[in-house]
C-alpha cells in the first residue's frame, strides 16, 4: 500500500468509504491529523492505527501482568509496602485487587 501514491493522497470521500469498509471509525475523528492539502494520507493513517493498536496491546499486557503479580503477592501474605515496591503500583491497585480476591473467595464458597 505504501508504494501506491493514490493512498497517500486520497480524497476525503474515498477515505471515509475505506474507513467504513475496514471498520476503523477511530480514523474519522483523527482525519485532520492525516490531511495534507485537502487530501488524506491513508498510508499514514493505517500505519498510526496499527501502531496505536500495538501500543494498546502492550499496555494491556503490562497491566494484566502487574495485576497477576499483585494478586500472587497478596495471596502469599506479603505487606502492602513490598507489593507496591515490587509491582511498582499504587495502594489503590493493591486495595482493588485485594477486594476482588475477597469477593471471588466468597462467591466460590457461599455460606450455608
Amino acid at each position: 500500500m505504501t508504494k501506491d501514491s493514490y493512498y497517500r493522497n486520497m480524497e476525503e470521500d474515498a477515505f471515509d468509504v475505506v474507513v467504513q469498509y475496514i471498520n476503523a471509525m477511530e480514523l474519522i475523528g483523527a482525519k485532520d491529523f492525516f490531511r495534507k492539502g485537502g487530501r488524506i494520507d491513508m498510508c499514514t493513517a493505517i500505519t498510526k492505527l496499527i501502531a496505536d493498536g500495538r501500543d494498546e496491546g502492550i499496555r494491556v499486557g503490562r497491566d494484566e501482568k502487574t495485576e497477576r503479580v499483585v494478586s500472587n503477592m497478596i495471596l502469599r501474605g506479603m505487606t502492602d509496602a513490598d507489593i507496591r515496591a515490587v509491582a511498582e503500583c499504587g495502594q489503590e491497585l493493591v486495595d482493588e485487587i485485594r477486594c476482588r480476591l475477597k469477593e471471588s473467595r466468597h462467591s466460590r464458597f457461599p455460606k450455608l
